[in-house]
């Protein structure tokens, strides 16, 4: 049971970094 909460909680985190490097960086999406 534990493990899946990790796993939970990493795909969270996991989520939350790309919604950030997105916002961060949209010119790179946009040059390609």
């Amino acid at each position: 049971m534990a493990h899946i909460a990790v796993e939970r909680n990493r795909r969270k985190q996991m989520n939350e970094h790309l919604k950030v490097l997105r916002s961060l960086t949209p010119c790179f999406y946009v040059k390609r």
